[in-house]
């Protein structure tokens, strides 16, 4: 993206930013005619405070300087990359590892010993977690809307990952690619 060389994972990763964006601002500009009338929904507010709160070095590099549209369907779309594309990039690879503590330990405990067999058992019960279907991301999530506006618009964002999808397709298979139809709606971070 303008670095003077290729950058294919980056111009795929910025591909699925591109359809998260697209769709936080359909949705947002859907109830919130103006930055004004966004700035005086006592619920964004109170949203953005607790997140910015509760996230490390706040949101304010995301959100901007002030709350707008713009800056606000930055963030939900940052969120989405963040839940999705971003958390299959890195994967949870170290899962794999954490049933063998003994050989590829996750934790040293300060007296040198092995794993409780509680620690052991959470391991478990998160390994069984992480395994279970979840949600596809490119699966219909109209009946989440508020009403037949916003149902369009999360219909228009699947036919979005499915237009990226058959895009992708079209182009020759490389290990680095995140597809839309691999990506779940819901994880574990």
């Amino acid at each position: 993206m303008g670095a003077g060389f290729d950058t294919p994972a980056l111009d795929n990763h910025v591909a699925h930013f591109d359809v998260y964006r697209a769709h936080a601002s359909r949705y947002l500009r859907l109830y919130y005619g103006s930055n004004g009338d966004l700035r005086a929904d006592e619920h964004v507010q109170a949203w953005l405070a607790e997140l910015g709160h509760l996230t490390p070095g706040g949101i304010d590099g995301v959100l901007g300087p002030s709350v707008t549209l713009d800056g606000v369907t930055r963030l939900v779309a940052t969120l989405i990359y963040l839940a999705t594309t971003h958390h299959e990039i890195l994967g949870t690879g170290m899962w794999n590892y954490q049933m063998w503590t003994h050989v590829q330990p996750v934790r040293i405990c300060a007296g040198g010993g092995r794993d409780s067999v509680d620690v052991y058992q959470r391991l478990v019960n998160a390994i069984f977690l992480l395994n279970v279907r979840r949600a596809p991301l490119m699966q219909d999530f109209s009946y989440l809307a508020l009403d037949p506006g916003g149902a369009g618009a999360f219909r228009a964002f699947g036919d979005d990952l499915r237009a990226l999808q058959a895009a992708m397709e079209r182009e020759p298979a490389a290990c680095w690619k995140v597809y839309p139809k691999a990506l779940e709606a819901n994880i574990n971070a």
